[in-house]
């Protein structure tokens, strides 16, 4: 897999704070991030990844997981930065007894 580090057009040519550049599917790319931390069995959950204006940044975010985003000046910080908050979320649901949310969110629609 392999993401773009950067939009080819500048911010202000994006029409709304949320146009969504990147779209990741993960599920194949266990080589390129780890998607196993903790030693849990994470599920994979659609990523959108899109420049905000009001922030000056990217921003990722997981639809399937409420409030859960990250940011960077760069599409691949703002995923990192995501993956952690992941990570950190997951940790909280489990640490309350909660069970983690199957993926449900579709390319398809937005968030």
């Amino acid at each position: 897999m392999r993401i773009a580090t950067s939009c080819p057009h500048s911010p202000d040519t994006h029409q709304s704070r949320k146009q969504i550049l990147f779209t990741l599917d993960l599920t194949n790319c266990k080589s390129c991030i780890n998607l196993e931390p903790m030693a849990m069995n994470i599920p994979h959950y659609h990523i959108n990844i899109f420049w905000d204006d009001a922030e000056s940044c990217f921003v990722a975010e997981m639809p399937d997981l409420k409030h859960c985003v990250g940011q960077g000046d760069s599409p691949q910080e703002a995923l990192e930065d995501v993956l952690e908050t992941r990570d950190a979320w997951l940790d909280a649901c489990l640490s309350a007894g909660e069970e983690i949310p199957e993926p449900q969110y579709s390319a398809n629609q937005r968030a």
